[in-house]
C-alpha cells in the first residue's frame, strides 16, 4: 500500500481522543463500530489526522447524527439523570427536582451532598436530639453515642469550600426517597457529563451488584471496592456478610468516599463504627501509611468486586509511574491497571468480580490483560450484558476469576443461554482472544468443518484498502460530474454475490488521495471486493476494474486451481457467517478472520458447479436470487457432511 507523505499525518489514541472531545474509550468504541479506522501499517491504535479532522467536520455539520450526542464529551456541561439507577418513576421524578435545584441554585457540588447527607441522617434519626441546624452552627458539637459519625461529619464539613446560605439551608427540606443508595444517585445526577466521562464514573445498577454479591459474599467474608463510588458494593457485601469492619473501600472522588461512609453508617443503624472507607489513589500511592496500615492486618481479602473507570485518562508522569508499578499492562488502560493491582491485594483463592467493556474479549490492545487473566487466575464465570450504562456506547461484560493455580472449565452466561468452555481455550486462540459466544456445541460443529482438508488465504492472497481520500465531501460526488469521473464502490454497495446500483463517483487522482493502494489492485481482471464493516462476510467477484472507498476493502486470492466465485460462494454462506459470528463476534470484517476461515479442497470440477452457481447470482434478483441463495447454502453443507440437526441449529443460530 502507499501511503502519501505529509507533515503530522497521523495521530494516536489519546491525540485523537483530544481532537474529537472525547474519551480514549469511547475512541476505541467508534473504532469498533466502524465511525472511524485505525491505519494499517502505521502502527495499533493509529489514526490518519486527515480523517479525524474529515469526522470531526461531518460531526458538526451534523451528517452523523448518531455520533452528535456523543462527540465533545470531556468538554460537556450537560447533567443527566442515571436511569438505570432508579426502582421507580416517582423517585425518578424527586432526584430530578432535587437535582434541578442544586444546578438552578448554583450549589456547591460537595456542600450540596453534605447537606443532603444531614438531611438522611435526620430522618432515619441518627442525629438524635439534634438538628442539622445544630451540626453546621457548633462545629464542636459531638452526636451522644455516635463519635464515629461525628468525626465523619466535622471532617467533611471542615473541608467544604463554602459557607451555609439560605438556598443551600433548603437542601435540608426536600423529602428524600425511599431509594437503594439515593445520596449516590443525587450526585450522580448533578455530575457533569464531561467529567464523569474524563473519569469513567458511572454507578453500577443495583441488580447487577445485587447478581455479584449473592454469587460472592458470605457471612464474615473480608471484602474490598477498590474504586468504591458512594459504596454500594460496600453496603450489599457488608449486609450479607454480617460485619461492615470487614468491608473497605478506595476511591480518588472525596465527595464519593463521603457519601459512602454515610451510606454505611445509615445501613447500620445500631453500630457506631467508622466505616474504612479511604479518599485515596489506590494504584499509585503504594506508600500510604494511613492506608495500608489499616490493611496490613489482613493477609488478602477474600473476595474484590468493583465497576473499574473505563478509559481514565492519565497525565504524563503518572503514565509513567503507571508503567513502572505495572510492568504486564502496556494498553495504558485503567481497568486493567485496577484488575492487577486488585489481584496483588486478594488472598490465595479469594475471588475477584469485575464490571468490563465487552472490547476486553476481543479487542487486540487488550491482549495484555487477558494473558494476565489466563496466566494468574482460574476464570470462573464470564456473563455478557447488554448496555448497562446510560450515554455509555458499549455493552459490558462481568468477570469472575479465583486467585488460583488450578484451570478448569468457564461458565458463561448470555441471557437465558448457560454453558461451560474450556479455559485453556482462550490461550490458544490468536491474540487470546475471548471466543465467548462459541459454545461447546458451537465449538464441535467448527471442529469438524476444519478436520476437512483445506487451505486458507493467509500466505495465499494480496490484500488492499479501499481508497482513503481524506475528504470523501470533497472527492465524492452523487452524480457522474463531467469527464474523467467514474463509480466508486463504498460497503453500503455489497450485498452477497452482487452491488446495488452504484451512486457514487469520483476522479481518479492518486497523488491526492491520502492513502491508496497499487492502482493494479483496483484495476485486477479479476478480485474480490468485501464489506469492512459487517457482522458476516459480504463477498463481490468484481471483473470490472470498479475502484473502491475504504469501506469496501479487495482480497485477490493466489491459488491456481480454487476459482475466485468459488470462494466467495462460501464465504457468503450462512455456515460461513455462523462460523464468523461464533468465532469472531466482531462488526468489523478483518483480514486476520478471513485469513482464518477455511477453503475446503474437494476437487476443481466441484469447486466450478459452485462457482458458477454463484456466477448467476452476480446478476440475478428476487424468488430465483433466493432460490440460488438457498442451493449454494445446501451445497456447502453438504461439503462439510453436516446433519440435518446441525444444518437446523446453524441456520437457528444466525438468525438470532
Amino acid at each position: 500500500m502507499k501511503l502519501i507523505a505529509v507533515q503530522n499525518q497521523v495521530l494516536s489514541g489519546p491525540e485523537t481522543a483530544r481532537m474529537l472531545g472525547i474519551s480514549v474509550s469511547s475512541v476505541r468504541n467508534w473504532v469498533r463500530h466502524g465511525f472511524i479506522c485505525t491505519t494499517p501499517g502505521a502502527g495499533d491504535f493509529i489514526f490518519l489526522r486527515e480523517e479525524v479532522v474529515d469526522l470531526k467536520e461531518r460531526i458538526e455539520r451534523g451528517e452523523v447524527s448518531r455520533l452528535n450526542s456523543r462527540a465533545n464529551k470531556l468538554k460537556s456541561s450537560r447533567t443527566f439523570l442515571p436511569v438505570e439507577l432508579f426502582e421507580n418513576a416517582c423517585t425518578r421524578g424527586t432526584v430530578s427536582d432535587i437535582s434541578a435545584y442544586i444546578r438552578l441554585s448554583s450549589i456547591d457540588v460537595d456542600t450540596a451532598m453534605f447537606m443532603l447527607s444531614l438531611n438522611l441522617l435526620k430522618r432515619k434519626d441518627l442525629l438524635k436530639r439534634h438538628n442539622p441546624e445544630d451540626i453546621i452552627s457548633s462545629p464542636s458539637l459531638t452526636i451522644r453515642g455516635r463519635k464515629h459519625l461525628t468525626r465523619t461529619l466535622r471532617s467533611w464539613m471542615e473541608a467544604l469550600p463554602h459557607t451555609f446560605d439560605q438556598k443551600t439551608m433548603k437542601l435540608l427540606e426536600f423529602e428524600l426517597p425511599d431509594q437503594n443508595n439515593v445520596l449516590g444517585i443525587i450526585y450522580q445526577s448533578i455530575l457533569q457529563e464531561g467529567e464523569k466521562s474524563s473519569k469513567g464514573s458511572y454507578y453500577t445498577p443495583h441488580g447487577v451488584v445485587e447478581n455479584i454479591v449473592q454469587r460472592l459474599a458470605e457471612p464474615g467474608v473480608s471484602f474490598l471496592d477498590p474504586c468504591c463510588g458512594t459504596g454500594q458494593f460496600l453496603v450489599s457485601f457488608a449486609e450479607k456478610s454480617g460485619d461492615p469492619e470487614k468491608i473497605f473501600g478506595i476511591d480518588i472522588d472525596s465527595v464519593a468516599v463521603n457519601i459512602a461512609k454515610i451510606n454505611m453508617i445509615v445501613h447500620f443503624p445500631d453500630l457506631d463504627f467508622e466505616p474504612p472507607v479511604y479518599c485515596r489513589d489506590s494504584l499509585l500511592n503504594y506508600n500510604d501509611s494511613q492506608l495500608f496500615d489499616s490493611l496490613s492486618s489482613l493477609p488478602g481479602f477474600d473476595v474484590i468486586a468493583t465497576n473499574p473507570p473505563w478509559g481514565f485518562h492519565y497525565e504524563s508522569d503518572e503514565k509513567k509511574n503507571l508503567r513502572y508499578f505495572y510492568p504486564d499492562i502496556n494498553s495504558g488502560e485503567s481497568f486493567s491497571y485496577f484488575f492487577v493491582k486488585s489481584m496483588a491485594m486478594l488472598k490465595e483463592g479469594g475471588k475477584l468480580a469485575f464490571v468490563l467493556p465487552e472490547s476486553v474479549l476481543n479487542v487486540k490492545m487488550h491482549r495484555d490483560i487477558r494473558k494476565y487473566i489466563l496466566d494468574e487466575t482460574r476464570i470462573l464465570r464470564i456473563e455478557y450484558g447488554k448496555k448497562i450504562f446510560k450515554n455509555v456506547f458499549t455493552s459490558a461484560v462481568i468477570i469472575d476469576v479465583q486467585k488460583s493455580a488450578v484451570r478448569d472449565d468457564v461458565k458463561i452466561v448470555r441471557g437465558v443461554e448457560n454453558y461451560h468452555i474450556r479455559q485453556e481455550r482462550f490461550s490458544s486462540n490468536r491474540d487470546m482472544v475471548f471466543d465467548i459466544h462459541l459454545s461447546g456445541r458451537d465449538e464441535k460443529i467448527i471442529d469438524g468443518v476444519y478436520s476437512k482438508n483445506h487451505c486458507t488465504l493467509k500466505s495465499n492472497a494480496a490484500w488492499a484498502l479501499g481508497i482513503v481520500t481524506g475528504n470523501n465531501s470533497a472527492f465524492i460526488n452523487e452524480e457522474e460530474c463531467g469527464a474523467g469521473q467514474e463509480s466508486i464502490i463504498k460497503g453500503r454497495d455489497l450485498m452477497p454475490y452482487s452491488v446495488k446500483s452504484v451512486s457514487s463517483f469520483i476522479s481518479f487522482e492518486p497523488e491526492r488521495f491520502q492513502q491508496m493502494a497499487p492502482e493494479k489492485m483496483y484495476r485486477a481482471e479479476e478480485k474480490l471486493i468485501y464489506k469492512y464493516i459487517s457482522n458476516r462476510p459480504v463477498f463481490y467477484c468484481d471483473r470490472s476494474r470498479m475502484l473502491t472507498l475504504n469501506s469496501a476493502n479487495i482480497v485477490i486470492p493466489s491459488f491456481d486451481d480454487i476459482p475466485m466465485n468459488f470462494i466467495a460462494a462460501l464465504f457468503n454462506s450462512v455456515l460461513y457467517q455462523f462460523i464468523f459470528q461464533k468465532k469472531f463476534s466482531s462488526i468489523k470484517v478483518l483480514r486476520s478472520h478471513l485469513e482464518q476461515l477455511p477453503i475446503p479442497l474437494i476437487g476443481r470440477q466441484k469447486m466450478n458447479d459452485i462457482g458458477k452457481q454463484a456466477e448467476l447470482l452476480f446478476s440475478t434478483r428476487g424468488d430465483d436470487y433466493d432460490r440460488g441463495v438457498d442451493l449454494i447454502n445446501e451445497t456447502v453443507f453438504e461439503i462439510f457432511e453436516l446433519s440435518q440437526e446441525e444444518i437446523d441449529y446453524i441456520c437457528s443460530s444466525c438468525r438470532k
